[in-house]
């Protein structure tokens, strides 16, 4: 959680190479998690000009859902997943994740358990998946099944609200 030396570090990258995508994002994310939301969509844009893709898509997503723009985070998000490509799953599950938790946000249980269920195909085991259907589960009263799939998260990537979830399915 070192934003403001993340942000720094991006900002010397991009004064020899403006257009470096990942200190685009970086920058963008240091910005947003700094609460500086307007710089960060400038960024992020930026991002976008270089070269639109599921990075820049799916940050843009998140920027619009922040402001209360649920279609436009939609549409942005469902651009993202345009660019997943099978020979590097991990992207394309994290974005599965992303879209399914607009779902979740949206309270379409089903919606968000099914496209959490599309991440689970790219990598089996993601456990941001599985909490995100553990999370459907409890919102649908499965305890039971919400159990299994945070057990299986916490075994992959043992985390406290992972176990605070576990703990409350139980």
């Amino acid at each position: 959680h070192k934003f403001e030396e993340a942000g720094r570090l991006a900002k010397t990258i991009l004064d020899r190479d403006p257009e470096n995508l990942v200190a685009l994002g970086t920058l963008s994310d240091a910005l947003l998690e700094r609460g500086r939301y307007d710089e960060a969509a400038t960024v992020a844009q930026r991002q976008m000009n270089a070269r639109p893709g599921m990075a820049s898509y799916a940050r843009g997503s998140y920027l619009r859902w922040l402001k209360g723009d649920d279609r436009g985070a939609t549409l942005f998000i469902r651009d993202a997943l345009q660019g997943r490509d099978a020979r590097d799953p991990e992207p394309a599950a994290w974005t599965f994740v992303e879209a399914a938790t607009l779902f979740w946000h949206l309270a379409d249980y089903d919606g968000a358990d099914a496209v959490y269920a599309e991440a689970l195909k790219w990598i089996p085991d993601y456990p941001s998946a599985l909490v995100g259907r553990a999370r459907v589960a409890l919102a649908k009263d499965q305890p039971g099944l919400a159990v299994s799939y945070l057990e299986k998260a916490y075994r992959v990537r043992p985390l406290p609200e992972t176990a605070w979830l576990l703990g409350d399915a139980r």
